[in-house]
């Protein structure tokens, strides 16, 4: 895992993780250094009228929104963009 995140890196390329089901598994992810998760673990499909609301919601307020929501349930590692 860790050599497929560095080949996209060093390509300039932005490594994403798919499927992310679980805790540890997100914590092994950002360890070897992926860039963005996505999966149930970090948010279930939204029909479009919620996804809207919840993306307006974040612009409207600070700390509202996912990314906010993501970095409070502890997404520390360093360099790792949400």
């Amino acid at each position: 895992m860790a050599t497929t995140c560095d080949l996209g890196h060093r390509l300039g390329l932005t490594v994403v993780a798919e499927g992310v089901e679980d805790e540890a598994l997100r914590s092994r992810l950002l360890a070897h250094g992926v860039d963005l998760l996505q999966g149930y673990h970090l948010a279930r499909p939204l029909p479009e009228p919620e996804l809207l609301a919840l993306v307006a919601d974040s612009c409207r307020r600070p700390g509202a929104g996912w990314r906010d929501r993501a970095q409070r349930a502890g997404d520390t590692a360093q360099g790792t963009r949400l």
